[in-house]
């Protein structure tokens, strides 16, 4: 919307009275002088008051479609309006959606090549401190977790355990591992193991989660970068909501998966080695032992990588947008939802690991290069993707029980997406509120984290245990 002293014109004018009307709205808003008006325009560069020239541009500009290029300017629209802010509006009080991007650091004079160096520098470290964060947790749990799994009594007990257990080995693959030993020795019967691989899945977005943190001081980028991290969380809480009940009940994950197995037993399957851990497996080690594979050392050198490489992704990102970055994004990988779903498909079925994938995504949304109408397919796809390894190398055992664990994370995986994909708008519509809401105030952000991964399980493990 661009507002002037009160007078204010907005989307709900139709197309046609634009163009017919543009020439005398222009002479309207000269001959209020817009000069002696101070405007700031967020061009994707940053915020910043607009010279006279591009006041007048940027009124000539206004019709409904998304983008507008003047010289070696990019000015992106949000609904068919430009997002001009007058100085008199508090940028704070803002809707997110309107709100400019805050200051960047300035890399648009650096030469292409050395930008793309550091580029893909800072993503090869922001994937090293997630394999970093992921074996901290581990060495600070695995002991805990073995013991934990081995206690499910029932399965909303089950269901907490397992978000507990992947919380803390921060790996949804890993917790799935654990429960195929305890089912093929017979510890635990596969009505309690699906209900602890639901809550795998719940259990491991919260690396997302944490990789929105490093975000925090900036206070619009946190509003785009957290709910393209809670998406996925909220996405798995309701799949689990309605799918939980039904299995507690009637088993139909049970079933399926079961007669899955039994056809696909003798088929036999395949194991690759994840690129990722190929390249970051090494220094990962050599980064163990350097601090006597201490855990609590092992997270904070991760912690303080994420942040390092996060800015540096961010910063880079945004310097690409006035190149077309977003429209090469939008065109060719993004451009719908079946795109978006099949490349978080395959490239979590490469790299083994949708935490991975989707904490791609997060500084992508940060940087306002993807919005979470695109990151929602994107973790979709992801969501399935990660089921792909897991299948291939259970069908390698041969054992009927892997087979089954591993077919029931993906019917779960595929019927939460037949459910919620068509009503998008509730996921959606909840992660854009709690967004906003932690936007505001940030606080929240960590205490939903602390309270939805380990207040909540622990306590309804301690109590469901007593009784």
């Amino acid at each position: 919307m661009l507002c002037y002293r009160g007078l204010s014109y907005c989307q709900s004018h139709s197309q046609s009275v634009w163009q017919e009307n543009w020439g005398s709205f222009c002479g309207i808003i000269m001959l209020w002088r817009i000069p002696r008006q101070k405007w700031n325009i967020s061009d994707g560069l940053g915020r910043r008051s607009a010279s006279r020239g591009e006041k007048r541009m940027v009124v000539r500009a206004v019709v409904l479609r998304s983008e507008s290029r003047f010289g070696n300017r990019s000015y992106r629209f949000i609904g068919g309006s430009p997002r001009i802010i007058t100085g008199k509006l508090d940028s704070e009080r803002l809707p997110s959606k309107l709100a400019p991007p805050v200051k960047l650091p300035d890399m648009k004079r650096l030469p292409s090549g050395v930008r793309l160096l550091i580029f893909i520098t800072a993503l090869y470290v922001f994937l090293l401190s997630i394999t970093l964060l992921g074996d901290g947790f581990k060495g600070l749990g695995s002991p805990f977790v073995r013991t934990l799994l081995s206690f499910t009594a029932n399965p909303l007990s089950a269901l907490f355990i397992g978000i507990l257990a992947t919380t803390i080995v921060q790996s949804s693959s890993c917790t799935t591992s654990l429960v195929v030993g305890l089912v093929a020795s017979g510890t635990i019967g596969i009505t309690n193991a699906i209900p602890i691989i639901m809550g795998a899945n719940i259990g491991t977005t919260v690396t997302n989660t944490i990789v929105s943190f490093a975000h925090v001081t900036r206070r619009q980028e946190f509003g785009r970068a957290f709910p393209a991290a809670v998406v996925h969380d909220i996405f798995n809480i309701l799949s689990v909501a309605v799918l939980l009940p039904l299995e507690t009940f009637f088993h139909p994950i049970a079933w399926v998966s079961g007669l899955l197995a039994k056809v696909f037993a003798g088929v036999g399957g395949f194991t690759f080695a994840s690129p990722l851990k190929f390249a970051t497996e090494p220094v990962a080690d050599s980064l163990a032992g350097f601090v006597q594979h201490k855990p609590v050392l092992m997270l904070l050198i991760a912690i303080i990588l994420l942040y390092i490489a996060l800015r540096f992704i961010v910063g880079m990102m945004r310097s690409l947008v006035s190149r077309r970055l977003g429209l090469v994004i939008d065109k060719y990988l993004f451009g719908n939802a079946t795109k978006a779903f099949l490349i978080g498909l395959a490239f979590t079925a490469l790299v083994q690991s949708s935490s991975v994938t989707i904490s791609i995504a997060v500084p992508m949304a940060g940087a306002g290069l993807l919005t979470l109408r695109q990151v929602f397919p994107y973790s979709l796809g992801a969501n399935i993707g990660t089921t792909v390894t897991a299948i291939l190398a259970a069908l390698v055992t041969g054992s009927v029980g892997a087979i089954q664990i591993a077919f029931a994370h993906l019917v779960f995986n595929i019927t939460g997406s037949l459910i919620w994909y068509p009503l998008k708008v509730v996921p959606l519509g909840i992660a854009t509120w709690w967004g906003e809401f932690c936007a505001r105030r940030r606080i929240w952000a960590f205490i939903y984290a602390v309270v939805v991964f380990i207040a909540i399980p622990l306590a309804m493990i301690i109590l469901i245990k007593r009784r």
